[in-house]
Parts: structure tokens; C-alpha cells; sequence
């Protein structure tokens, strides 16, 4: 019975698929793209900031990988979490909304599951933000007649709360 257990419990492990966290990510943010093109292939940006001529839109994509660890017992208790690149690209829009400069930065970091805070965005109310930003940014994305999901937006907050916590 035990070498069953532990043929199944190998079997398990190595059937979870593994995210390499150490390589960029595959989104593309082609110049030339509309803001709305934009907006409905990856959802809603983190925040946008309008200074004529320009627009500055600013998106995160974030990777995660869960610690193998899990599933060792006791050992769990302190070694299991995730891992995590967060990428921030930073869009400018010209005065007909389209894509004309993007950059680009990332970190990389580790948070223990079980001493993650409550605004980190795995548990409790993490990933919301303030509700005055949310409605500006519906407001000007409104005027362009973009509309989007809010449950997307809470995903640009959640992995803005990665990235600051990273960053220092």
C-alpha cells in the first residue's frame, strides 16, 4: 500500500506543469496597435495617465510558480509559496491612440503562502484599489468608447501590488 501511495504521489509531482518564470513573457504590445485594440486583447491597464498630445497607459503581466514544496509534509508549513516575474510596460499613445513608444521593466521575487498579507491578492481583498481610480479610468476609457471587465482590472492590481513589493 505504501509503495502505491508513493508511486501515485511521484506520478502527481511530476505531472504539474512548470512555468519558467526566468524568461520575459510573450506579450506582445505591437506599435501602431489602437488603444482599444489594446485594451480588448489584454484587458483594462493598471492606470492611464492623458497629457495632450499623449497618453500613457501602464499594464502588468505577471508569472507565477508554485513552490514543489507543497507537497512535502511539515516541510510545507514554512517552504511552500510562489514564485513570481512581474513585468510593468509602460505604453504612449499619440493624439489618434495609437501605439508609438513602450518600455519595459521586471522583477522577480518569492512570497511564502502563508504569510502573505491581506492586500498581496491571493487572499482577502487583495487587489483592490481605489475606488475614485477605477471610475477615472472607466470615465476616460468611456469617452473612446472602451468599455472593460472589472474582474480584469483587479488582475493589474494585484500584479501591481507583486511588482512594488518586488521592486525595493
Amino acid at each position: 500500500m505504501n509503495k502505491l501511495l508513493l508511486i501515485f504521489l511521484t506520478i502527481l509531482m511530476a505531472s504539474c506543469s512548470t512555468v519558467d518564470i526566468n524568461s520575459p513573457s510573450q506579450t506582445t504590445f505591437i506599435e501602431g496597435s489602437t488603444m482599444s485594440d489594446i485594451v480588448d486583447k489584454y484587458g483594462p491597464p493598471f492606470s492611464v495617465v492623458d497629457r495632450e498630445p499623449q497618453v500613457t497607459m501602464i499594464y502588468y503581466i505577471r508569472k507565477s510558480k508554485s513552490s514543489n514544496m507543497v507537497w512535502v509534509p511539515i516541510v510545507n508549513l514554512v517552504a511552500a509559496g510562489n514564485s513570481h516575474r512581474v513585468e510593468r510596460y509602460e505604453l504612449k499613445f499619440d493624439s489618434s491612440d495609437r501605439l508609438v513608444n513602450q518600455t519595459t521593466e521586471s522583477v522577480k521575487g518569492f512570497t511564502s503562502v502563508y504569510t502573505m498579507g491581506q492586500n498581496e491578492g491571493m487572499v482577502g481583498n487583495g487587489g483592490m484599489r481605489d475606488e475614485i481610480e477605477f471610475r477615472n479610468l472607466g470615465k476616460f476609457l468611456a469617452k473612446r468608447g472602451i468599455f472593460f471587465d472589472q474582474g480584469l482590472w483587479k488582475l493589474q492590481n494585484v500584479s501591481n501590488n507583486y511588482f512594488q513589493k518586488y521592486k525595493d
